[in-house]
Formats: structure tokens, C-alpha cells, sequence
């Protein structure tokens, strides 16, 4: 009986010989992304220069000192002890045909010039060379009993592993710029891999694989995963067996393999002190090869079409590939290529190079966003609206918080980093990896090693920063200050304690971005800025304008001003030892508004998941909907329990705590029809609607904006009676008449609309509505389906403004 792992390579083999002949050149992942369909010289060269340090072309073809600054060149891995992690008949096949063993290998085929005998010999020869290193370690790794490969498979998708690699699940099929991953269990030593994965740098110092932050459980777990087979019993099933003849090292082909390793220029990529250390003296006969700027002749040497040109190397290069490098090695000759690139374009091709933008995206100014789920060529849908993400590669980031969105989900942006974060935690966060957005965000920041951090953290930290003068507290004592600060965090204000940790504590929130980790990540003019008005920022961002336009929600506290009450909130937690804010714990916490309005943006039952609740004095409430841009929700009596939110998770949406409830708006109550007699349109986010955020009046009352087909809207609530009524009255202002189409305002849908008297419609015989204001033409309805609108044609003025008034009554 063969053994279970001579049936895996048979298996693989045969796979693999089948894939050979379609396999196509090295994939290089910033050239697949982004190089591949340059049409601009600019793009082709950059391409071509990332091909030339990514291929190791320039470890054997020396660069000149001008050429060296446009280059980031990547070493092979380092072979000291591969005998110990490499199966070495793997490695054998792998040497005879590198491309078809390996779809998407970086490393040439040095033998494909050969004859075949020659070919096999050689390549048993520095298989036996690589081997004598030591013996080849089949056990499990410790604690592989332990070890659950389905749990792996899930840490590969969670975790970031799929963003380079691909996604595993089918039917998910692999992205162009994803790198294969092929019989990693017919290849690797279970030890060895396992070690791997906690440092790829020590085997491959120039390593694009980072080191995935996991905990030793994790490691194990994943590692079962990628062998393809359950770790039992001391070895690894699928890398072990009886039947099989163990491979044993022929010394008499050591020195041979030693003598062909240096000889064909392996030594040029990697390191190997076995290589040099031997009987004989290799490294007299090491490769000489021509210097980058005497690579002149387009089409020839390595970049041959044909197999191994002149016992060149081969890369299997394609047309795409072999015509940048042509027209980077031409830049580079060229007096453009004489000065340093910008700090920009630098960080850019660190970016590339090490494929940063698998996850993040990074504007240069004046530019859009490259990486990240933006796609890598601007493209429309079918109604000519631009699209902003790749699906398939947005469906590789997942969270444990739906609530959050694309900020829980996605790795943050890197524009504008350097003006966010403190120098000396870009340095931490790269070399250490980061663990801020651990408890929801499922991709990690991995590890990098520290050449590469400590540079692309020293370019970073140059991004242009925001500036903003530190407010003046005459009048204020230190203790004041922390005091009002903690105030303001606390369950009593602004609660910022429902949405962050604070102190490792996830306390009654979602558990987001611990608040007392803020002053060390973040550099302080930056957060009062942010906090000032998050939009400007991060447009759609959950994080509120606590502070609406510069106007606070408490001018008793401190001086009234948004600056400093902002600073008092930075000076708090960047205390030595903070006191928990109020409200921390898990109890039920109902926002009684007195003096005035609270407002409460979360997810509320029947208003979605971008709500803003707005509870009154006047002991009347409502509910206005940011997603679809609707007054959802009207009320009666208290106003909410923050509790479900403040406490736990904060998952789930929270009903409105009294009582008489009404839903006035179905949609939308503004839209640009055909006529006035057109179907209402759903989604009017999908036709380019955007939230504006809110202002306060003096009374703290807010006006919502939004915009609609050029149109800017925005809608006023007031609490007050008519009539001995209690009355919501909704004033709706639009500006910016549109150049097509009608405006029209619809009131209401409902199975009946009776006439009340005195303007007023009573509505499904619970609640009440009058329309009126210089904008409102004459009313008109439309019946569909059962069900009856209250329509009313927008009316203009001379200057392409309209105003409408509503009153609510139930």
C-alpha cells in the first residue's frame, strides 16, 4: 500500500502538470493589481521598476547608486537548515520545474536551459546539497493533538491571510493579484511551518509575508489547516509514511549540489553559509553578471521569450511583464531617473512592493484612493454612478460588530496617517503589529520587520498636519478641567462610553477604540480637529458631530466654547490615571431630556441603523432616519433607554421607551419625479442622496440637511400646541431648484386620509396632518395598490427656494 502522502504527491503532481501548461509568469501582486493594465508610461515604468526588485533582477545585475533609490529589492529566503523545514523530494521537483510545481513562483528556472538529463541531475544534486542541512523534521509540531484544522480554516478567512491569498471557501474564486498557495502540505515540515508562521522574517528577511498576529492556539490551528490533513500521533498525517522509502542524503552529490548552487547564481538571492564553507571554492565561481545600466538589448537574456535564452534564467515572463521591465531599464538609464523619488511616490511603491494596499487604502494629493476594496480602475455601474468598492475583494473583510459597518470591517485608510497617528506609534504599530480594532475588526495588523517599518514609519509621519490653536482655560483649574472632561465622556453628556472601551474595559459600548489608548496613538491636534467635526475626516463615519458646527450641547460646562470643552475631554484621558466615567457600568440608563432637547444617534427599532432620536422637554419625541433621509418615528412620553446600547455589546436595535407611536414617513417625504403622478422611488441614497448632519438653534433644537439631485433640504422640528394639541411642526426648507423633473413632498401613505376639517387629514384614523407654507402647490392624490398618497407639487420662488410646513398630531 502506498503511503498517504506518496498518494498527495502523485495526486499533486499530476494536478500540477495539468496546470503547467497554463501557468503563466511569476505573480507579483502590486504589478497583477495595478501594473498589468497601465496604459500611461508613467504606470508602465513603475511597474516595471516594481517587477525588477520583486524578481531579484537586481540582485545579480548591480544597480548604480541613482538606480538603487528607485529600487526595493527582495532577497530569497534564507537556506541555512531548509534541509530541517523543506521535504527535500518536494524541493527536487521544484528545482526541475519551478513554474509548474509552484504556479506564480518568483524564482526562475535556472535549469531550463539544460538537457533533460542534465537537468534531472543537477537538480537531484542541489536538492541533496540543500538536504545535507539537516534531516528533513516529519514530527507535528507541540500540541497538535490539539490542533483543529476546520478552526484554521476560519482563522485563514477571518484574519487577513485571504486578502493576500485568496479566499479558500467555494466557490470564491482567487483575485489576479492573489499569490497561490500550493501543496503547502507536501512541502513544509509541520514544525517548521508552525514556526514560520510566528516569524516569517527569519527565514526570509525580505519576506512580503508578514507576521499575522496569533495567539500559539491560533498558529496551531492554522497551521493543521494549510497541511491539509489532522495532526496525530507524533507525525503528520500526509507528510510521513512507512510505505514509503525516506529520502536519504547521497553525499557524493553534496559537493556537486554546492558547486552548481553557487555556480548558477542561487547564491546571488539567498543567503547559505553551507554554500561557501564546503571542500571547494565556490565562490570564485559565482555569476558575473552585467551591470542594471548595461542592460540595453530590449527582448534579450532573462527577458527572452524563448525557454532560457543563452542559459539565462527563465521567469516565464509575459508580453505585459517583459515590456515594463523594457521600459523601466530605459527610465533608469535616462537623466529622469538621476534624483530621489518624492516622499510620496516612495511611500507608494513601499505600499506596492510589500502589498500594503491588499487592506488599506492611501490619496496622494490631488489623487483617488489606490488599494484597499477600491477598485483598481474607476468604473460606473449601469445608471453611470461611480463604484466604490470591488466586491469581491470587500467580501474578504469581515467583523464581529454588523452594527459598525465598513468601519468595523475594513482596515482604516492610510491617507493623511501621518497627520493621525504619533510618530512613535506608526514605528510601534508597524513593528508589533496592532490590536486597537482586535475585539471587532477580524483582519489584523500584522508585524513587519523593522528596516521596512522604521522607513515607511519615518515617510509616513511627514503627511501634511492639521494645526489648531490650544483653547484658553483662564479662569479654570486643572482639576476643573479633568472633572468637566470625564463629564462629558460620561453617561450624563455625550456618552462617549456607548460606543468605546475605556481601560481594557468594553464596558456598556461596542467595545470600539479604547478612549484611554487615544492620547497614545493619536497626536492631539489631530483628535480636536476629528472630534470637532468627524466628516471632514472620515465621510460616513459613525462618530457623531457631538459638537454640530461648533456649537455645544452644554454651555454651562467650562467656558460653553466646543474647543475647550474638546480639550478638557483630551486632557482627561491623557491623565496619569483617569477616573471611570459615569454610566460605565451595565445598568439600564433612561436619557431624560429636561432643559433641553437630547439627541441620540444609534440604532432604534423602526428607524434603522443610522437613527438620531431626538427626545424633548416638552415630553414629545422623534426618530429621523440618516440612511433614508425619513422622519421615521414620533412619540409620546419618555424617550429611550440607553441601556441595550451603553451596556454589553451594545448590539441590537433599541425601541423607543413610550408610548402612542406613529411612522409619518414611509420614505423620503422629498423626490425629483417625472410628474406628479409617478411611482415613488425607493433608495434615494442609490441616486446620489447624501446626509448633511444637523445644527442647533439656540434652543438646542436640530435641523437635519440632506441632499436630493442637486438639491439641498433641510428639515426643523419644533414641539408646540394648536388648538390645545400637542403639535410637531416639521418647516422643510430646499434650495437649488433642479433643472428636470418635479419636485414633489408626499405627507403621507396610508389606507385612509379623511378630511378633519380646518386643513387637517386624518390618517388611517390615528394620527393627523396639516400641510401648508408658500412652497406647497395644490394637493393631489395617487392610489396604488390600496394604499393612498398625499402628494403636493413644490412650489418655487424667484430665488429657487421653497418652504413647506407640516404639523403632526396623534
Amino acid at each position: 500500500m502506498p503511503s498517504i502522502r506518496r498518494v498527495a504527491c502523485l495526486a499533486s503532481f499530476l494536478l500540477l502538470v495539468a496546470r503547467a501548461a497554463a501557468a503563466g509568469g511569476p505573480v507579483v501582486p502590486g504589478f497583477e493589481r495595478y501594473g498589468r493594465g497601465a496604459s500611461d508610461p508613467t504606470g508602465r515604468v513603475e511597474a516595471g521598476l516594481l517587477l525588477l526588485g520583486e524578481l531579484g533582477c537586481v540582485n545579480c545585475h548591480a544597480p548604480t547608486d541613482a538606480m538603487d533609490a528607485h529600487l526595493e529589492a527582495k532577497k530569497g529566503p534564507v537556506l541555512d537548515e531548509v534541509g530541517r523545514r523543506l521535504a527535500p523530494d518536494w524541493v527536487a521537483r521544484y528545482l526541475r520545474n519551478p513554474h509548474g510545481v509552484k504556479p506564480g513562483t518568483t524564482m526562475p528556472d535556472l535549469l531550463g536551459g539544460l538537457p533533460e538529463a542534465d537537468r534531472d541531475r543537477t537538480a537531484t544534486a542541489i536538492a541533496h546539497f540543500l538536504a545535507s542541512t539537516g534531516p528533513f523534521d516529519e514530527t507535528a509540531f507541540k500540541d497538535a493533538d490539539k490542533a483543529r484544522p476546520k478552526e484554521g480554516d476560519a482563522i485563514y478567512e477571518r484574519v487577513g491571510c485571504a486578502a493576500c491569498h485568496g479566499s479558500r471557501k467555494k466557490p470564491a474564486e482567487p483575485l489576479p493579484d492573489h499569490v497561490p498557495l500550493v501543496d503547502i502540505g507536501v512541502k513544509w515540515s509541520p514544525q517548521a511551518l508552525e514556526k514560520f508562521l510566528a516569524d516569517p522574517f527569519a527565514v526570509r528577511p525580505s519576506s512580503r509575508m508578514p507576521a499575522i498576529s496569533l495567539t500559539n492556539n491560533e498558529r496551531q490551528h492554522l497551521a493543521a489547516s494549510l497541511l491539509g490533513a489532522a495532526v496525530a500521533g507524533g507525525t503528520a498525517s500526509g507528510v510521513s509514511g512507512a510505505a514509503e522509502p525516506r529520502f536519504a542524503v547521497d553525499a557524493s552529490l553534496v559537493e556537486p549540489g554546492r558547486a552548481a548552487f553557487t555556480s548558477l547564481g542561487c547564491v546571488q538571492c539567498h543567503q547559505m553559509k553551507a554554500a561557501t564553507t564546503g571542500p571547494t571554492t565556490p565562490s570564485s565561481a559565482r555569476v558575473v553578471a552585467k551591470p542594471l545600466d548595461q542592460l540595453t538589448r530590449p527582448g534579450a537574456g532573462c527577458l527572452s521569450p524563448t525557454t532560457a535564452e543563452g542559459g539565462h534564467p527563465r521567469y516565464g515572463l509575459d508580453d505585459a511583464q517583459r515590456d515594463s521591465v523594457t521600459a523601466a531599464l530605459a527610465w533608469l538609464r535616462s537623466t529622469d531617473a538621476a534624483g530621489k523619488p518624492d516622499r510620496e511616490r516612495s511611500i507608494d511603491r513601499m505600499l506596492t512592493s510589500l502589498n500594503c494596499y491588499a487592506c488599506h487604502s492611501r490619496a496622494a494629493p490631488g489623487l483617488a484612493p489606490k488599494g484597499g476594496v477600491v477598485p483598481a480602475v474607476a468604473t460606473v455601474d449601469e445608471d453611470g454612478e461611480p463604484i466604490l468598492k470591488e466586491a469581491a475583494r470587500d467580501a474578504l473583510f469581515t467583523t464581529a460588530i454588523q452594527e459598525l459597518g465598513d468601519e468595523g470591517r475594513v482596515p482604516p485608510t492610510l491617507t493623511g496617517v501621518g497627520d493621525k497617528l504619533r510618530p512613535e506609534f506608526l514605528a510601534e504599530v508597524l513593528k508589533k503589529g496592532g490590536e486597537d480594532r482586535g475585539p471587532y475588526m477580524h483582519t489584523r495588523m500584522p508585524k513587519w520587520h523593522g528596516s521596512f517599518a522604521t522607513s515607511l514609519a519615518a515617510l509616513l509621519a511627514e503627511d501634511p498636519k492639521t494645526e489648531i490653536a490650544s483653547p484658553n482655560f483662564t479662569g479654570h483649574d486643572d482639576a476643573e478641567i479633568d472633572e468637566q472632561g470625564r463629564h462629558l465622556v460620561g453617561s450624563k453628556a455625550l456618552g462617549c462610553i456607548k460606543c468605546h472601551a475605556f481601560g481594557g474595559q468594553k464596558g456598556q459600548g461596542q467595545g470600539v477604540v479604547d478612549l484611554l489608548r487615544m492620547p497614545k496613538r493619536l497626536r492631539h491636534e489631530w483628535f480636536l480637529a476629528y472630534v470637532a467635526d468627524p466628516q471632514r475626516f472620515r465621510a460616513g463615519t459613525r462618530m457623531p458631530a457631538a459638537w454640530p458646527e461648533g456649537k455645544s450641547f452644554y454651555p454651562e460646562v467650562l467656558d460653553g466654547t466646543a474647543s475647550a470643552q474638546i480639550e478638557a475631554v483630551w486632557r482627561y484621558l491623557a491623565g496619569t490615571k483617569p477616573r471611570q466615567p459615569v454610566g460605565a457600568g451595565n445598568n439600564p440608563i433612561e436619557l431624560v431630556p429636561m432643559d433641553r432637547p437630547i439627541l441620540y444617534r444609534n440604532f432604534i427599532e423602526g428607524a434603522g441603523p443610522r437613527a438620531i432620536g431626538v427626545g424633548y422637554p416638552e415630553k414629545v419625541n422623534l426618530a429621523w432616519d440618516a440612511e433614508n433621509f425619513r422622519l421615521a418615528l414620533v412619540w409620546r412620553g419618555p424617550f429611550i433607554d440607553a441601556g441595550r446600547h451603553w451596556t454589553g455589546r451594545g448590539q441590537g436595535f433599541q425601541p423607543p421607551l413610550g408610548d402612542d407611536l406613529v411612522a409619518p414617513d414611509a420614505a423620503a417625504a422629498i423626490e425629483v419625479l417625472a410628474d406628479i403622478d409617478a411611482a415613488w422611488p425607493d433608495a434615494p441614497r442609490s441616486r446620489a442622496a447624501r446626509f448633511g448632519g444637523y445644527t442647533l438653534d439656540r434652543a438646542g433644537r436640530p435641523t437635519l440637511a440632506w441632499s436630493l439631485g442637486g438639491m439641498t433640504i433641510e428639515e426643523g422640528f419644533e414641539p408646540t400646541r394648536v388648538a390645545g394639541r400637542e403639535v410637531v411642526r416639521r418647516t422643510i426648507r430646499l434650495r437649488g431648484r433642479p433643472d428636470d423633473g418635479t419636485v414633489v413632498f408626499r405627507a403621507a401613505v396610508a389606507a385612509t386620509i379623511e378630511d378633519a376639517g380646518d386643513g387637517w387629514q386624518r390618517i388611517d384614523g390615528r394620527w393627523r396632518v396639516r400641510v401648508g407654507g408658500a412652497g406647497v402647490g395644490p394637493e393631489t392624490r395617487r392610489t396604488h395598490d390600496a394604499r393612498t398618497e398625499l402628494r403636493f407639487p413644490v412650489v418655487w420662488s424667484a430665488g429657487d427656494t421653497a418652504d413647506i410646513v407640516e404639523e403632526l398630531s396623534w
